[in-house]
């Protein structure tokens, strides 16, 4: 059986640490490529504007490295989640706009189906913005305090709407360092 874990949570939360850290175990593990967005600085500048082709845009991206990633895998772990995309559109799209992402959204989900296991990681307002401004990305230093708290009660939704039921493991990433991401602990989620 192909199965995955997806790794989820707000900008800057540490998804990527924790699935370099499965890497460093032995892991398949996919890491988003949003470089491949072409209208990333655009939406951070002007986010209204260009949100929905942003919003599918990531949602394609991530669709595609699954899938793809699935073919040749059994197993694999993703610094991403299809459950973040979601909310990401919950929490800027339209009424109209997000009618249409519904739509493709849950066509995706039954193309590749819902990960075995979801690991949320979570982390304060406070802590995210200061570790935004640390990393240094200069278009997301426009992200404020506002859009996480959204962001984050979009996750919530989207976690119940689309991921019920699939086991989630609930991290307080301010509560471990990268050193703390043994294998050990990594088997045990």
């Amino acid at each position: 059986m192909k199965d995955r874990i997806e790794i989820c949570g707000a900008i800057a939360s540490g998804k990527t640490t924790i699935a370099t850290a499965f890497l460093n175990v032995g892991y398949k593990t996919e890491f988003e490529d949003f470089s491949k967005i072409s209208m990333l600085d655009d939406f951070y500048s002007e986010p209204l504007t260009v949100s929905f082709e942003t919003e599918i845009s990531f949602t394609l991206q991530h669709y595609y490295q699954i899938k793809k990633a699935l073919w040749n895998n059994e197993h694999i772990v993703c610094d991403f989640s299809s459950v973040d995309d979601y909310a990401f559109a919950l929490s800027i799209l339209n009424k109209e706009e997000m009618e249409i992402y519904d739509r493709i959204f849950a066509y995706i989900v039954s193309q590749i189906d819902k990960p075995q296991k979801l690991i949320k990681l979570n982390a304060s307002s406070d802590e995210l913005i200061r570790r935004i401004k640390t990393r240094g990305r200069a278009n997301e230093q426009s992200i404020n305090m506002s859009s996480l708290l959204k962001f984050e009660e979009s996750l919530n939704i989207a976690i119940k709407k689309f991921y019920g039921g699939i086991p989630l493991i609930d991290i307080n990433t301010e509560k471990y360092s990268p050193s703390d991401y043994r294998k050990d602990f990594l088997e045990s989620l």
